[in-house]
């Protein structure tokens, strides 16, 4: 495992994965007690769980390559919705934390609806800032929701894990279609899948007392399963 500590990643975010080096790059300056961006204090508290999230991402992101087969994962993994890639790194990450806003804010990111496709791929690519910090947040908040709607359908966490990381490699020697490998792995049609995961963000952000945040990059800064 290779993790390499810089005062900047030239990125609007804290860290990233990459695949062609197998390495996590972490940002130094986003460990401070405020905030690099905004100069706004960050309690001990929101530090911990922040950092911790993050780096968790991360080492999810990771993992996940390597389920996939690395040398697979470098080939195609840019054609993969980020939905799946970002979602189950979310998911991996805990998903649900007690320091977000309160659950209106959050019902506040769906108030025009659940994001279609193409804006969630552009809302999710952070370079040079994220060109909207609500969309980005929400992009990554669905995500988390499209993912975890498949990796609980089995009742063993491990179990769920293995036939998502099945269906992502089904989906990645399709180019990056997932409606062939929603059928294969799970007997879901695309319609099937979007009432899932919408009713399970109804389920958990909308009638629960905790929110889920999306990663702490995100946080800062019509068919969902076709890709861009």
């Amino acid at each position: 495992m290779r993790i390499r500590v810089t005062l900047d990643t030239g990125l609007d975010h804290p860290a990233f994965y990459s695949a062609e080096t197998d390495s996590i790059t972490i940002a130094a300056q986003w460990f401070y007690a405020r905030d690099p961006r905004t100069g706004g204090a960050v309690s001990a508290e929101q530090f911990r769980l922040h950092a911790s999230h993050m780096i968790e991402h991360e080492l999810a992101h990771m993992a996940f390559a390597r389920k996939v087969g690395l040398a697979e994962y470098r080939r195609g993994s840019g054609a993969l919705p980020l939905w799946v890639l970002e979602g189950v790194a979310e998911w991996a990450a805990g998903g649900v934390l007690s320091f977000t806003p309160g659950s209106e804010e959050i019902k506040a990111l769906f108030e025009d609806g659940c994001m279609p496709p193409a804006r969630m791929e552009s809302a999710m690519r952070v370079t040079n800032g994220a060109k909207d910090p609500k969309a980005n947040q929400q992009a990554y908040v669905q995500a988390y929701f499209m993912a975890k709607s498949l990796l609980s359908l089995r009742p063993e966490p491990a179990r769920g894990l293995e036939q998502f990381v099945g269906f992502a490699r089904d989906a990645l020697r399709a180019g990056g279609s997932v409606e062939a490998a929603l059928a294969g792995r799970y007997g879901l049609t695309p319609e099937q899948f979007d009432r899932r995961w919408r009713s399970l963000l109804e389920t958990d952000v909308v009638r629960a007392s905790r929110p889920v945040l999306s990663s702490f990059a995100a946080s800062h800064s019509r068919p969902a399963v076709r890709g861009r």
